[in-house]
């Protein structure tokens, strides 16, 4: 997300890139997204935890790679281990 006035401090991009992209690298600041860039929709993509519980333990995450479903997943359920990320297919309508 965008924010005006005070620019994020590096261990805020960190953050949020590790959450975005599963990196700690950073890019140089001002090389995001430009005036009117277009920018894609981001896929869904199925994250399988391994829980001997409940086989079926699966969330559905909106990402644009797999490295940000599992980031995402690994924010949302820390103490869970991963064991499988799918992207869902489209329909076709």
């Amino acid at each position: 997300m965008r924010r005006y006035g005070r620019p994020k401090t590096d261990e805020e991009r960190r953050a949020t890139h590790r959450v975005i992209y599963g990196t700690e690298e950073l890019p140089p600041r001002g090389t995001g997204l430009k005036s009117g860039e277009l920018v894609n929709e981001p896929n869904e993509y199925y994250v399988y935890f391994e829980d001997t519980d409940n086989p079926a333990n699966v969330i559905t995450v909106r990402a644009y790679t797999i490295g940000e479903a599992e980031g995402k997943a690994k924010l949302l359920y820390p103490n869970k281990k991963i064991f499988n990320i799918v992207k869902k297919l489209k329909e076709i309508v």
